[in-house]
């Protein structure tokens, strides 16, 4: 949970993404007018700064430009939405493009804004809805199995660890192949983490016995001639 939805001590972190200056200080300084005490605000001016940025450090919303000098559009919000799907994502766009915006939200932005005209209390707003889609969407948390769950037969465990060992293999050799300033190694990397954690997860299952179809009673032996 977040300062702005609980009142407690932790801020929320937001990471501005704008490679033009001056709307990049207009913004940092309205944010911190909207929440003098519960904002932690990083700045990046790219989608690679950005991707380093979310490796490295835990973020609740992205407020991003959607024309960053390396990335543009939806692949910029696609890029960001596989490095934090966790995150409230806010797209921008300085000329008000209406289409850019729409074509933003259906590639995974929680909020689309024009920057042209957009007041501070449209900026807030647009940040406390985005959070709230953000921790609303479906698969941002999933329940504890019960402790009485069926164990798992050992074929299915078999199998999914296979799947895993090729998808962790080939995020590994991906990530040697790829330049260290390559934008999209961060969705490779978080490919590779999530890889790692699904098969901690899959060493915890309760491993069982494969199940075979129940099999009717076998009927005991007549002998023909004890019916005469």
């Amino acid at each position: 949970m977040t300062a702005m939805d609980t009142g407690t001590a932790r801020p929320l972190a937001l990471l501005l993404i704008e490679p033009a200056t001056g709307l990049a200080a207009r913004l940092h300084d309205q944010l911190l007018d909207l929440f003098p005490a519960s904002l932690d605000i990083g700045v990046a001016r790219s989608l690679r700064e950005a991707m380093h940025h979310l490796s490295t450090r835990h973020v609740d919303v992205v407020l991003m430009d959607l024309m960053l000098p390396d990335y543009k559009g939806v692949d910029a919000v696609r890029a960001v939405r596989l490095t934090a799907p966790a995150c409230a994502l806010i797209a921008l766009d300085a000329a008000g493009d209406e289409r850019l915006l729409l074509t933003a939200l259906r590639a995974g932005a929680h909020e689309a804004l024009s920057a042209q005209g957009l007041t501070p209390r449209e900026l807030r707003w647009a940040i406390e809805r985005a959070v709230i889609r953000a921790q609303s969407q479906p698969g941002r948390s999933t329940p504890a199995p019960p402790q009485d769950s069926p164990a798992v037969p050992t074929r299915l465990i078999h199998d999914l660890n296979n799947a895993l060992t090729s998808i962790n293999g080939f995020a590994e050799v991906l990530l040697t192949r790829m330049p260290a300033d390559d934008p999209a190694r961060g969705p490779v990397e978080h490919i590779r983490k999530a890889g790692h954690r699904a098969a901690g997860l899959l060493q915890r299952l309760p491993i069982g016995s494969e199940r075979t179809p129940a099999q009717p009673p076998s009927m005991p032996d007549v002998r023909l001639d004890a019916l005469n």
